[in-house]
């Protein structure tokens, strides 16, 4: 007897091409914040912008996202200006791996951490927007100033084209004292927000990360005196489907053409149209006798459809 073992073999194929184009949807305003050098007890900031980009602005179908300021460690060449510094790929600094977001790229070590004393508020808090305050906060004269730990919120915001394209944000430093050399006015809430050495370099990296993208159809501009109310009206919602007929009139046991309603209000919204829904309805049409009779009940019950002898049963 001889065994074998049959291999696959497709008799019949089909190939579906598979395609995307890919662009950024935000542009930020610079890539680098240097504080230079800088001194225990200092309050700095720096400011940069998080935009739209002009490819986001050119698509028919997109008109909102929503993004993250996430800190994560900032990685130095382990040979910068050394013989050897060429094995470092990336230049002086690189990112941490997007999967792993606390691992340097090989040749890289991670920079003593500035990440926690760093804050990030939006310059116009407009209500989309969430910042992460200062871990130091100045209270005086009303009160002693304290430290206190941020760092389990995130910073958020939210870009659109119905109204603010871009979004200004403040990053602040106020410099923590060295070990061992902590002066008597700083806080004793704040005895652990210290850097360990002194005349060193430290580091972190923001990321501006997308978390969403609304599609959708676009809004519509307002006109030039800001009203909308020439939108206003009965607008179909989703297609047409079968429903019962009404009971009153006496058409409970007849099939309808269904199509739900919702009347839009428009108003001007900074510069586009929005709406509110103030009614919903269902309207029928082309309905048709049923060869039997309904249930009484037919027609009276959101999304019921056709009749069976005795029910209506749900679309």
């Amino acid at each position: 007897m001889v065994a074998g073992v049959a291999s696959f073999s497709a008799w019949e194929a089909h190939i579906i091409n598979v395609t995307a184009h890919i662009e950024n949807a935000l542009t930020v305003s610079t890539k680098a914040l240097d504080f230079g050098t800088v001194f225990p007890q200092e309050y700095l900031e720096k400011n940069f912008t998080i935009g739209l980009s002009d490819s986001f602005k050119a698509q028919d179908d997109a008109w909102q996202v929503w993004y993250q300021i996430n800190q994560k460690p900032k990685c130095e060449c382990d040979y910068w200006g050394e013989p050897e510094q060429e094995l470092c790929t990336e230049g002086q600094y690189a990112a941490v791996s997007y999967t792993s977001p606390h691992v340097c790229p090989e040749n890289y070590s991670g920079m003593k951490d500035l990440c926690r004393f760093l804050s990030k508020l939006p310059v116009d808090a407009d209500g989309d927007d969430q910042g992460v305050p200062s871990y130091y906060y100045a209270m005086q004269p009303a009160a002693p100033d304290y430290c206190e730990d941020n760092s389990d919120l995130h910073a958020t915001g939210m870009l659109t084209l119905k109204g603010n394209t871009f979004d200004e944000w403040i990053v602040d430093l106020k410099v923590p004292p060295v070990d061992g050399f902590i002066g008597q006015d700083w806080p004793a809430s704040c005895a652990d927000w210290t850097v360990e050495e002194d005349s060193q370099d430290y580091g972190c990296d923001l990321w501006v990360e997308v978390t969403n993208i609304l599609r959708g159809e676009r809004p519509l501009l307002c006109a030039v005196d800001g009203d909308c109310s020439s939108l206003n009206g009965w607008y179909d919602v989703d297609g047409l489907y079968e429903c019962c007929g009404d009971a009153v009139p006496l058409e409970a046991n007849h099939l309808c053409d269904c199509q739900k309603q919702e009347y839009r209000e428009y108003f001007c919204d900074r510069i586009y149209c929005d709406y509110e829904i103030t009614v919903k309805r269902t309207m029928k049409s082309d309905c048709t006798k049923c060869d039997f009779f309904c249930h009484p009940l037919c027609g009276q019950t959101p999304d019921t459809t056709w009749c069976e002898p005795g029910a209506c049963y749900s679309f």
